[in-house]
């Protein structure tokens, strides 16, 4: 049903300036069709019945009248493939009533005239909100609204969802005295609304959100659209004040204002709304100093179909929340008041609204104790508390919230002990409690949460006594920093059966005995921190099967013994502190301790030898080897030991000349030979980091256009957001590992920068060339991005799909087999694949990669080691989730999931797929024609013209992506067979289109 509705409604404006030589007659309804076709850059196969030999009434989606059965009276085209710009010579069609063109791929812009639509009649009322949010996006019109349009005076729904629509909205709409639905979201529309829409009272939707409209409200727009029930006017610049008038419209159904510059006091009667379901007015400035100004709310709670109440970041809201809060229905799912300044405690009656799933309380000043009312939200599954002064114990009846999976408590000043009954989350992924006064033993129900538990936040508190052995039983944990405690005790050996543990933070501890060898069972660990404890021993040499160990913290312990001369040899390792022990000997040399600034042993008074920067003595000869030169036999000759030494010499630079022409240097990704640019350059070229320069954000930061001064060229800046965790590791990660690597389809570095910003602060970017067509994922879904850009975003041919996939498989290849040792990249999906201006593909965002060992090159699917769970979801191998290794097959499947994302269009994450349906299922199950993107059966006349070609083509992709997407690793295909495999494809598909395209010439 939602299916059809959208069908009939995604696309319903007109073309129909009336071309010369054409009457409105049966003849003439039948040249306006002609000519529609003929200006189509590709027809697909919709109109292939369209000739002169039969009558039009009978073409494939053209239905003729009773009363007048030789009058075109409805086109219904959806999905027909349809490429190019859209006709004047529609307008031709007197008597048409319905026009359906949705799920094609028109573009251009809207003609100037539709006089000649004058009976276009869209005759549908009664239909869910929710089929008008899921219209289709299929459209790149561009232009403006033509005034013109106003001629169409029985217009009743006008849709121009997220388009290139520029300029202003035309004054003439409000002469549609039947104009019901306006749907213009998602433009470049500026300007304000104009004053000839209050007109419209038979008005009912009208959404204008994520524009650049300005201005205020008309403070008669509740008296004047008084029928209005759904009003979205979110991400403009709209300024001035909600008017009061707005609660006249008593049918309204929902209000989103959210992202604007409103301002003032919000209308007392609110409540007067009593069918609302969405009220959103968050990042505005709206005034709420004493509790008269918080009326509004109160009067909210009257509104018992509520279902979703958002008013964060609002600066100027203050005072305390109103206790009325509990006077909201049972209805209300997501209360969101975060960001803002309120203060007082949180009400008591937050508890009766057990409907609840998501309470956003964050970043206010709330105080007093977290009401023990919450645990009676079973549905509950968000609780952010986080950043206020809230005090207190954490109530017990927190371990009722069995639906929560991300529970949020930190920075506060809570104390006492973390409650025994969190145990029983076990829906639990997350769970953050740090910058608190907590204190007692860690419960060992804690790590009960077996199955789910992602990230434990422990950190500064004053919890004591000892990590329970129990903590093993979290083999899902990727995440566990409890440091800043007065934890003790020995280190569970226990943790090591934690495989997917990527960090380990235990630092500023009293834990005492050993550093457990068992360790060196967690394959995947990347930073290790046990810095500030009474940890003795030797630091095990087990940990050398830590093979993508990053950081490595073990100041101020008590060890004892040599440095182990492994650490050198991890070549993913870039900072180590083993500061303030007791070790001794020799200081190695290679690898991290090359580099003074990538590892710290001041406070070791027993080491020697080292790099010179180090100023340590020469470490002693053995003493055997002193006896041994002591009795060397006189014997041999100045000349002998002069050959032997030569020889000796040669071999030595000989090797280290293949070496260094055979593997890359291990030293630093900053000590390379990239041109020197400051923040400040980067700052200058980015116009201080300004928003309108922002062309994307990420994982672990965001990337500006920019221009060098230094040459004028014009290139792309990562910024790190060093706030986020693991991001200096991401960094450092993919700094040095496209220093390693050069490849045409591989994005290219240009320089790195890690320095000071203007406060002070840590500030880390990378600066790669500039990709003028962005990132594949935003053709494939297109969305209008808010950077001020007016970027066309079209279609991809089959073509251009398929040369893309060849260059992606060519840089996996080249990662895979040409690169010594193997790279992963370990997160390949759409968004880290930029094309340039000839749309040629670069695989981008190495953050995450991985520099294997050659001997985990190829499929591990009998491997028992395990590694952090890596990539995007959706994207990611399932076997990474079980915990099994990083490799290069779970690039393969990244890969395969891909390439059927390029064939049919859809995301795998589409909620369309769940209930154990999955993109490779769902392509698996149906034929090619079937699961292909719609856009591509309307294509260039020069590359494909019938319909069994893209059906050819499309099958053998489909072929390659699901034996790439194989669920057992020892299955997929290597990228050496998917780039041979795909090249053959372009051949045969390259050669048939030729042979079609020259028997179509005249």
């Amino acid at each position: 049903m939602l299916r059809m509705i959208k069908a009939l409604f995604s696309f319903l404006f007109a073309a129909a300036a009336v071309k010369a030589g054409i009457t409105p007659s049966p003849a003439g309804d039948m040249a306006a069709l002609l000519t529609f076709k003929e200006e189509l850059t590709s027809r697909g196969t919709a109109l292939l019945s369209w000739n002169q030999s039969t009558s039009f009434c009978t073409w494939e989606g053209v239905s003729c009248g009773r009363r007048h059965p030789e009058r075109v009276t409805e086109i219904e085209l959806t999905s027909g493939g349809l490429v190019g710009p859209i006709s004047p010579s529609l307008g031709n069609l007197s008597f048409l009533r319905s026009l359906n063109l949705s799920l094609n791929a028109l573009h251009g812009g809207i003609p100037s005239s539709v006089a000649g639509l004058h009976r276009l009649r869209p005759a549908v009322a009664g239909l869910p909100d929710e089929a008008f949010r899921s219209l289709p996006r299929q459209h790149s019109i561009t232009g403006v609204i033509p005034a013109s349009l106003a001629n169409a005076s029985s217009l009743t729904m006008l849709s121009f969802l997220e388009n290139l629509i520029e300029g202003t909205i035309p004054e003439g709409l409000g002469h549609f005295a039947q104009l019901w639905f306006i749907q213009l979201s998602g433009n470049y529309l500026s300007g304000s609304i104009p004053t000839s829409l209050y007109n419209l009272s038979s008005l009912l939707y009208i959404s204008v959100a994520g524009n650049q409209l300005h201005g205020g409200l008309s403070a008669d727009i509740g008296r004047k659209l008084s029928n209005l029930q759904v009003i979205y006017l979110g991400g403009n610049q709209f300024t001035g004040e909600i008017p009061a008038s707005i609660t006249n419209c008593s049918g309204l159904n929902r209000l989103d204002v959210s992202f604007n510059s409103f301002s003032g006091r919000l209308p007392r009667d609110m409540g007067r709304l009593s069918e609302l379901t969405l009220f959103s007015i968050g990042e505005n400035q709206f005034e709420a100093q004493n509790s008269d100004d918080w009326d509004f709310f109160t009067s909210l709670t009257n509104c018992s179909a509520l279902q979703h109440v958002s008013i964060e970041l609002n600066d100027n809201l203050r005072g305390s929340l109103p206790p009325a809060v509990a006077n909201f229905s049972e209805q209300l799912q997501v209360l969101i008041v975060g960001g803002n300044a309120l203060s007082g405690s949180i009400p008591a009656g937050i508890g009766n609204l057990i409907g609840l799933q998501k309470l956003v309380l964050h970043e206010n000043y709330f105080t007093g104790s977290i009401p023990e009312g919450i645990g009676h939200l079973l549905q509950l599954q968000v609780l952010f508390l986080d950043d206020n002064n809230l005090s207190g114990q954490m109530p017990r009846s927190l371990g009722n919230l069995t639906q929560l999976y991300l529970l949020n408590a930190s920075y506060n000043a809570l104390h006492g002990p973390i409650p025994a009954t969190l145990g029983r989350l076990q829906s639990l992924t997350t769970l953050w409690l740090s910058d608190n006064f907590l204190d007692g033993v860690i419960p060992k129900e804690l790590f009960n949460l077996s199955f789910l538990l992602d990230t434990i936040d422990l950190r500064y508190n004053l919890l004591t006594g000892s990590l329970p052995l129990e903590v093993g039983n979290l083999r899902n944990m990727r995440n566990l920093l409890a440091s800043g405690n007065r934890l003790q005790g020995q280190i569970p050996n226990t943790l090591g059966d934690c495989h997917v543990l990527e960090y380990l933070a235990l630092d500023d501890n009293l834990f005492q005995g050993s550093i457990p060898s068992t360790l060196a069972n967690i394959a995947g660990l990347t930073g290790l921190n046990l810095t500030k404890n009474n940890l003795s021993g030797e630091i095990p040499r087990t940990l050398s099967s830590i093979s993508g160990l990053q950081e490595l913290y073990l100041a101020h312990n008590n060890l004892s013994g040599a440095i182990p001369e492994f650490l050198q040899n991890l070549s993913s390792l870039f900072a180590v502190d083993l500061s303030f022990n007791h070790l001794e000997g020799a200081v190695p040399t290679k690898g991290v301790f090359q580099n003074i600034s990538r590892f710290s042993i001041v406070g070791n008074d027993g080491l020697c030898g080292g790099i010179q920067e180090l100023h340590l003595p020469s470490c002693p000869m053995h003493s055997s080897e002193r006896k041994h030169s002591k009795s060397t036999p006189l014997l041999i000759t100045v000349p002998t030991l002069c050959f032997f030494f030569l020889l000796l010499l040669s071999v030595l630079i000989y090797r280290r000349k293949k070496k260094q022409e055979e593997s890359p240097t291990s030293s630093s990704p900053l000590d390379m030979h990239y041109p020197i640019i400051s923040y400040f350059e980067l700052s200058k070229s980015t116009a201080g980091f300004d928003a309108s320069n922002l062309i994307g954000k990420g994982r672990y930061g965001s990337v500006y256009k920019a221009t060098l001064d230094r040459d004028g060229k014009i290139v792309a800046v990562k910024v790190f957001d060093l706030q986020q965790f693991g991001c200096s590791r991401s960094f450092l990660t993919e700094c040095e590992t496209l220093s390693r690597i050069c490849h045409r389809n591989l994005v290219k570095i240009i320089t790195c920068c890690s320095s000071v910003d203007s406060n002070g602060n840590d500030f880390k970017a990378i600066v790669f060339d500039f990709m003028p067509n962005k990132s594949l994922n935003r053709w494939l879904h297109p969305q209008l991005e808010r950077n001020g850009e007016h970027q066309q975003i079209s279609y991809i041919s089959l073509k251009q799909r398929l040369n893309i996939a060849i260059d992606v498989a060519e840089a996996l290849y080249y990662l895979h087999s040409c690169c010594k040792p193997p790279v992963v990249h370990c997160d390949l999906k759409p968004s880290n694949i930029l094309l340039d201006e000839d749309m040629v593909a670069h695989v981008s965002d190495f953050g995450l990669a991985k520099i294997l060992p050659e001997a985990i090159s190829k499929s591990l699917a009998d491997s028992t080691s395990s590694i952090g769970l890596r990539g995007s979801i959706g994207y990611a191998p399932p076997e990474y989730g079980e915990g099994s290794p990083v490799s290069t097959s779970g690039d393969v499947y990244s890969f395969g999931i891909f390439l059927l994302e390029l064939l049919t269009g859809k995301s795998p994450v589409d909620e369309m797929f769940n209930e154990g349906l999955t993109l490779a299922k769902f392509v698996g199950m149906r034929g090619a024609m079937e699961i292909v993107d719609p856009a591509l059966l309307g294509q260039d006349n020069e590359e494909i013209h019938w319909w069994n070609n893209i059906e050819e083509c499309s099958t053998s992709l489909a072929r390659v992506g699901l034996a790439c997407a194989h669920q057992a690793p020892r299955d997929r295909m290597c990228m050496r067979d998917v780039v041979a495999d795909l090249r053959t494809i372009k051949n045969v598909f390259a050669g048939k289109t030729e042979t079609i395209s020259q028997e179509q010439r005249p």
